[in-house]
């Protein structure tokens, strides 16, 4: 590849100009604006578009018709899960598919989950 040196300083302010513009033109296209017109709006759940897990709505299910009696959960493939604390957390908090708070208890005992269905919860 060949370098051209400008022949002035006045060009080479030019070349700048001229890059800094393409640039800009190349960042207009693909930064998306500031604000726009929408039809709809999302729902204001946390985790907007992610699905529950089969396997988890089934717990829900099987904990809800066992009222009060726990159910030990496993980490799988199709609901994975890092620790045992970290969902017992969230399923206490009403997230992840166990709403509303206070609906479901959670426990973790050596890495191990333990759920149960008591009641409707806050509303």
């Amino acid at each position: 590849m060949t370098t051209i040196y400008p022949t002035s300083l006045n060009e080479a302010d030019e070349r700048e100009f001229r890059r800094l513009e393409r640039e800009e033109l190349r960042r207009a296209r693909t930064t998306p604006p500031a604000f726009q017109l929408v039809d709809d709006i999302p729902g204001s759940g946390q985790f907007v578009g992610r699905r529950i897990p089969e396997q988890r709505e089934q717990l829900i299910a099987f904990a809800k018709a066992n009222r009060g009696r726990w159910v030990e959960y496993r980490s799988t493939e199709e609901d994975p899960f890092k620790s045992a604390t970290q969902f017992a957390g969230a399923v206490r908090q009403g997230r992840i598919g166990f709403g509303p708070k206070g609906a479901f208890e959670a426990a973790s005992r050596g890495g191990r989950l333990f759920v149960r269905f008591v009641g409707e919860g806050e509303s």
